[in-house]
């Protein structure tokens, strides 16, 4: 891989102070959290848009622990190259081992950058991507952009995002009052984040066309967790995570969006309480936007 696609760049020692808070989890807790939803289907669903282009260097903007590397190399033909940016060291750390255990490494390298301030030069790589990266950055514009200027002419960015306020679970019975602080919860979670967007998704098109891309296609994807518990399982689980995502985004458990909430799930637990077992959907929509650069 040529060296002269980037230019000097920080240490990552000077970028600590700003690791703190890029999406309030650490480095084993993403790890974790992708390779839970990150399956085969959706590697397929990226490489239906990927496989249509030649490319030399792909740079993964917030790569990471390296999830995409990992999942995806083995598609690509051995002419091309990876460059990683995370903001994030011990992400970073993660990501050079998986490329070591996975026989990749000498078709990767990493950095450490803010994605609004990249350290490359113009027009230095062919496509880009990223995966539920943009929703963690106040200015997803200015990222956007930074793309722009370092993808070649005619190169392509793909962007991958959620709407988290379609994040839904569903029981064999419909029941308004749990369907409704659901949504609920994730509308304070919204706000409490904001300016950062966690239903950034159906935003993307507009994003990529506001800053010279064309918008060549756009995709959806559905993560799906098909359960089967107990009704006192299902309760002490949902209990246990909207706490935790609570706390996350500092909800507090007495505040009246987590009461509505919590109450709701308790009355679920009585609801089923006849029932051995039952399945449950969670479900979390993804929106893809594809950009060509044209100028």
């Amino acid at each position: 891989m040529s060296a002269t696609a980037w230019q000097a760049y920080k240490p990552i020692r000077e970028l600590k102070e700003m690791t703190r808070d890029v999406d309030r989890l650490s480095a084993q807790q993403l790890q974790d959290t992708r390779q839970l939803w990150w399956d085969d289907h959706f590697s397929q669903f990226l490489w239906s848009r990927l496989q249509q282009h030649q490319m030399q260097l792909l740079l993964d903007a917030g790569c990471g622990v390296g999830t995409f590397f990992q999942r995806m190399v083995p598609f690509f033909s051995e002419r091309t190259n990876f460059l990683g940016v995370d903001i994030d060291d011990a992400r970073l750390q993660i990501a050079s081992q998986q490329a070591k255990d996975y026989a990749y490494l000498a078709r990767l390298h990493l950095l450490a950058s803010d994605l609004c301030s990249l350290p490359l030069k113009n027009e230095c790589i062919d496509a880009a991507i990223t995966v539920l990266t943009l929703q963690h950055i106040e200015q997803p514009e200015l990222a956007i952009a930074e793309l722009w200027r370092v993808t070649r002419r005619e190169g392509v960015v793909v962007c991958v995002e959620p709407d988290n306020l379609r994040q839904c679970i569903s029981l064999p019975r419909h029941h308004r009052e749990f369907q409704e602080a659901q949504a609920g919860f994730w509308s304070e979670v919204r706000a409490h984040y904001l300016p950062r967007d966690i239903a950034l998704g159906l935003r993307l098109p507009l994003l990529l066309t506001e800053n010279g891309y064309r918008v060549q296609a756009t995709d959806g994807y559905l993560i799906t967790h098909v359960n089967r518990e107990s009704p006192q399982s299902f309760t002490e689980r949902s209990k246990k995570a909207f706490l935790g995502m609570g706390e996350k985004y500092e909800l507090a458990p007495e505040s009246a969006v987590m009461q509505r909430l919590l109450e709701a799930i308790a009355g679920l637990e009585r609801e089923y309480l006849g029932f051995d077992d039952f399945y449950t959907i969670a479900t979390i929509p993804l929106f893809l936007a594809e950009g060509v650069k044209n100028r």
